[in-house]
């Protein structure tokens, strides 16, 4: 894997055909995989006057997601740097504690944060300064340019954060294990042919592909992503979330990695395109989805023909090129899923953790509504339903320190699921996250709070359990909808609930849920046990 990287990065010097495209202050600029390669060579220099000067050996890279961020991160693993990837919605003392844990020798931050932290004890110089000056400035270091010509890049190149629902953040080891090479046989070769044909027949094999990101690169994936949007020569868009809805428009992406949020907000938009739709136009839209039409592939002439005729405005809203999107790090409803699928998009919801790697994704190809797909690992599911891992040597070892891993070699991931007959791998819950009532009865939150979502008006709901049997519902909804809305529908939804799951009150949140206000995490998972503190002494209204 390691040489693998290392031919990437001295191939990009000669790639002037593929684009890296970004924006600062509402402007749009373009590099070619050769000019960053050049910029990547620039920060490792002065990466290298650090060292040569200082003795520098593990950087921390503290902002969001931003071209400086990845070119200095690329610069530290081609030189043979630990990149230290600090979640930037970290609080002050929880950054610093980080950076004395993995014994930091600089922080390499966004210009955006100068005022934010106040790092003691650790040099720090700035990047994507745009107009500031500052002495701090990274870009203003002089140059050493003694760039080695041998592969320095660090198997356990990185270290990680996990996103911390429970409050406790895990570090976690990223590494390019030297996997032992096997000796292939025929039926090897016979398969890596028929791959290659998959391939070329394939959009992967197009040179107008693009994929978008716009999460924070302090996500493990996110890297990922990038790195392999360099090897397969995908052009890249950088964006941020704020304006990646806008971004997704302009740039007419291909291929995105999103959380739930940014596909609820698109499906949204759909929906409401689709209620617009005339009786000619829905007699045609009922036709394309009872003929399946809409599970046919991209390529197909019929559903390129009823796409045109039905969604030439709808295409708009996701840029109309959705070859692989890919939805993961929360649950996302299986309405959301259908809503896209009925326009002839199939969201393929993925399921994996910064400690294990990717578990279960579905694909164009092997596809099914409400689950995570078919695991590419070894899976089984225990007595009490929690998903086990098979422990790896090769993937798994630098981490297991932070893996709970049982006698039979099986990590166990904390969360609950099932494998249905087909294979396909469905999440039901966290096994953290089970309410058991008094009476022994087991409650799974996240079943009910779907439902729950499924009025247009609630953003995000968060169920806990009062006086050991009533729950409650905290609501974060859109704009602020009439107390008897709320009451009639979730009404509507205790009647199809046994008794014990039903909820007993509500109370609609006056903020937002938000990383800012630490009741999401970076990845807009629910922290509970916040949720709970908050709001548990205020006064629900009775359904």
């Amino acid at each position: 894997m390691r040489s693998r990287v290392f031919k990437l990065l001295n191939g990009l010097k000669v790639n002037t055909t593929n684009t890296i495209s970004f924006y600062r202050n509402n402007n749009r600029y373009e590099k070619t995989f050769s000019e960053f390669s050049s910029d990547v060579d620039k920060a490792l220099s002065r990466l290298n006057y650090l060292k040569r000067t200082f003795g520098t050996a593990n950087v921390a890279l503290l902002g969001p997601i931003s071209y400086d961020w990845i070119v200095c991160d690329m610069a530290c693993i081609k030189g043979g740097f630990l990149s230290i990837a600090i979640p930037e919605t970290l609080p002050s003392d929880k950054v610093i504690s980080i950076l004395e844990d993995t014994k930091a020798d600089i922080v390499l931050m966004d210009c955006c944060f100068a005022d934010k932290f106040n790092i003691i004890g650790c040099k720090t110089y700035h990047f994507e300064c745009k107009n500031i000056e500052l002495e701090t400035g990274f870009w203003k270091l002089q140059e050493f340019n003694n760039i080695s010509l041998e592969n320095l890049i660090l198997e356990e190149f990185s270290i990680v954060f996990s996103s911390g629902t429970s409050e406790k953040i895990k570090h976690i080891k990223r590494t390019f294990p030297d996997l032992e090479k096997k000796k292939e046989t025929l039926i090897d070769q016979i398969k890596k042919i028929g791959l290659f044909i998959k391939y070329k027949r394939s959009f992967w094999s197009r040179k107008d592909n693009k994929l978008i990101i716009f999460m924070p690169f302090s996500h493990p994936q996110q890297r990922d992503f990038f790195r392999i949007a360099l090897i397969r020569k995908i052009n890249i868009v950088l964006s941020d979330q704020k304006n990646c809805i806008k971004h997704i428009i302009l740039e007419k992406p291909n291929l995105m990695i999103a959380v739930p949020v940014v596909y609820e907000a698109i499906a949204s938009r759909i929906k409401a395109k689709i209620g617009k739709f005339s009786p000619t136009q829905n007699a045609f839209f009922s036709l394309f989805n009872t003929l399946s039409i809409n599970s046919l592939s991209n390529n197909n002439y019929i559903k390129r023909i009823f796409s045109f005729f039905l969604f030439k405005d709808i295409k708009k809203i996701y840029g109309g090129k959705a070859d692989y999107f890919i939805t993961g790090s929360a649950p996302i409803s299986a309405e959301v899923i259908k809503i896209f699928y009925s326009v002839g998009v199939k969201l393929l919801q993925a399921y994996g953790q910064s400690e294990t790697g990717t578990i279960a994704m579905n694909t164009p190809e092997s596809f099914k509504i409400g689950s995570v797909g078919k695991p590419i690992m070894e899976v089984e599911i225990s007595k009490e339903s929690e998903i086990l891992v098979k422990y790896s040597k090769e993937w798994h070892s630098s981490n297991k320190d932070v893996l709970t891993i049982d006698n039979n070699e099986f990590i166990h991931t904390g969360d609950l699921g099932y494998l249905d007959k087909d294979g396909f791998l469905f999440i039901t819950g966290r096994k953290d996250d089970i309410i058991v009532l008094e009476n022994g009865k087991k409650v799974f939150p996240e079943k009910i709070e779907s439902i729950i979502k499924g009025l247009e008006a609630i953003k995000e709901v968060c169920i806990f359990i009062k006086e050991g049997y009533k729950l409650q519902a905290v609501l974060d909804c859109i704009g602020r909808p009439r107390d008897i809305v709320i009451r009639e529908f979730i009404q509507s939804v205790n009647n199809k609930l046994p008794v014990y799951e039903r909820i007993s009150a509500f109370y609609i949140s006056e903020t937002a849920f938000s990383e800012e206000n630490g009741l999401l995490t970076a990845t807009f998972k629910k922290k509970r046990s916040s949720i709970k503190k908050l709001f548990a002494e205020k006064e629900f209204i009775a359904v």
